[in-house]
């Protein structure tokens, strides 16, 4: 499939893609980044180091303040709080984050720890922590009938639910917006998976056509193809020699 039909692919940004040789969705596929940021685990700050880049959460208890350092620079400093713990963000030289923050509301805050002067993260990126993030990182337990150890990849479908891919017990978990499991997607029975197959999912996406593409940790044979019932078509974009 070319690259333009894929919704949200204008022409300046194909030419982009075009410049890493991705000239289509099976290139678009194999395409791994060099290096992977993850963001699936926000950690507690009582277990955060000095100077360490974390991802952690927090609610914003007062209005954001800005001030004007002696160097000159604009300050801007929010108090709030996680789980009774008390910490300040704080981002030099962006003011636009005072109307974008609001008092009561919780965040997803990715920044520089700092012990010096109190616990406060520094020049965090931050975004709402929206229902999408609170359902996967507490469902870990779906409904006290299924879990996952170690989801290897989240895809959020237009529709808000989620496909967990819990590579190591070989399965797709499909969870609603309220958690509930709406179904579980094993290794497909048909002739034209091999016998040495290893359904191990890592990731997946489903295209402006709803057909799905799954990716299998180790897996040579290419994507698993589905069309928008579900049905499994074969492989696609297999490795050639």
């Amino acid at each position: 499939m070319d690259l333009k039909n894929i919704k949200g692919i204008n022409e300046k940004r194909e030419q982009e893609l075009f410049k890493l040789g991705i000239k289509n969705t099976e290139d678009l596929i194999k395409f791994f980044p060099k290096s992977y940021l993850d963001l699936r685990e926000s950690k507690s700050l009582l277990n955060a180091y000095d100077n360490e880049f974390t991802l952690t959460t927090g609610k914003v208890i007062t209005l954001p303040n800005v001030f004007v350092t002696r160097s000159r620079r604009s300050l801007v400093k929010v108090l709030c709080e996680q789980d009774g713990v008390s910490f300040y963000a704080i981002w030099f030289n962006q003011p636009y984050v005072l109307s974008k923050l609001k008092s009561g509301e919780e965040y997803l805050f990715y920044g520089r720890i700092s012990l010096k002067n109190g616990l406060s993260i520094v020049n965090p990126s931050f975004e709402p922590l929206d229902k999408n993030y609170r359902l996967i990182r507490e469902i870990g337990l779906i409904n006290g009938t299924e879990s996952y150890v170690d989801a290897k990849g989240i895809y959020i479908a237009k529709d808000n639910t989620a496909y967990i891919c819990d590579t190591e017990g070989h399965r797709i978990l499909h969870i609603n917006t309220d958690g509930s499991l709406i179904n579980i997607l094993n290794i497909p029975k048909s002739n034209l998976i091999p016998d040495d197959f290893d359904f191990r999912p890592t990731n997946m996406v489903i295209d402006e056509y709803g057909y799905t593409y799954i990716l299998s940790d180790g897996s040579y044979y290419g994507a698993l193809l589905y069309d928008n019932d579900m049905t499994f078509l074969g492989f696609y974009g297999a490795n050639t020699v």
